[in-house]
This record gives structure tokens, C-alpha cells and sequence, in this order.
């Protein structure tokens, strides 16, 4: 390599830090998030557990912690359970909050907590404690599709 072709290298990819770290880059990002579910609940009355998410998420400007809340809807055997939860995550993330089961012999509410890892294939392990004594332990995968609603993207055209 010629000093003119480092040279132009080394503006090339300043000029491209400098793009890179405008205020296009520094806005807080707010992301619309869909999810499939699917996994297996464990105990005496597990089987495969399916449902839906939607979460609305915040990424601050500072970028280090993504937070927001989700609702869920999934089903397993003759059970609904309806989840409403607070959540944060960098790679790794967890979500807390209230849980509704409801099943043709009775409805008990209930809190749940989730742990999940990953971007948009999120491995995860749930577990719900209802009022009728009822434990739920599950794991399986999230699909997310990010959406974004406000900010910088994910990829370099917006």
C-alpha cells in the first residue's frame, strides 16, 4: 500500500466514525416488538405451550439497557394464561409481572418471571406460581421481529 492510499484510507474511515456517531446515532430508540412462542411446560400437567408477545421497548441513548413492557397470550393442554410484565435486557434479559391462568376448572392469578438470552431467536426459562399452589416451569424459544418506531435502525439506510 502506497502512503496516498493509507492516507485516504484513514479519512475514509473517519469520516465514516464521524457519520456513524451523529445525532442520527445518539436519539433514544423505541422498538415495536412481535413474538412467537413456543416451549414445553413441564410437571404433571405440561405439554407444548404456545402463544404471542408484543412488547414496546425503549433503547436509551446511552445504549447499555433496553427496557419496556410486554403482554402475552399463550395456551398449553386446556390452560390460557394471560401475562402482563416489565422487562429489561442487553443480551442476556428478564421480564417480571403479573399472570392470569385460566382453565375450565378455575382461574387463579399469579406472578412469572423469564429469563431469556439472544437477539431474535431468544432461548427461554419461565417460571409462574399461581394462588391454587400451581407451579409452572417451561422453557423453550422466542422468535422477536424488532420493529423499530423511533430512532436510529438497525441497519444503515435509516
Amino acid at each position: 500500500m502506497t502512503k496516498r492510499s493509507i492516507k485516504q484510507s484513514l479519512q475514509f474511515f473517519s469520516m465514516l466514525v464521524i457519520i456513524l456517531s451523529t445525532e442520527a446515532q445518539a436519539q433514544d430508540t423505541w422498538y415495536f416488538n412481535p413474538e412467537f412462542k413456543i416451549g414445553y411446560a413441564f410437571g404433571q400437567n405440561g405439554g407444548v405451550i404456545g402463544g404471542i408477545e408484543v412488547s414496546l421497548t425503549h433503547l436509551p441513548k446511552s445504549g447499555i439497557l433496553l427496557t419496556g413492557a410486554c403482554v402475552s397470550v399463550e395456551k398449553f393442554n386446556s390452560t390460557l394464561l394471560i401475562h402482563f410484565g416489565f422487562e429489561a435486557a442487553t443480551i442476556v434479559g428478564a421480564s417480571i409481572g403479573p399472570t392470569m391462568m385460566i382453565s375450565e376448572e378455575n382461574r387463579s392469578f399469579g406472578f412469572t418471571a423469564t429469563v431469556w438470552g439472544g437477539f431474535v431467536i431468544l432461548p427461554y426459562f419461565r417460571y409462574s406460581s399461581f394462588s391454587t399452589g400451581s407451579d409452572i416451569y417451561e422453557a423453550g424459544t422466542f422468535l422477536k421481529a424488532p420493529i423499530t418506531l423511533s430512532g436510529p435502525g438497525f441497519n444503515s439506510d435509516q
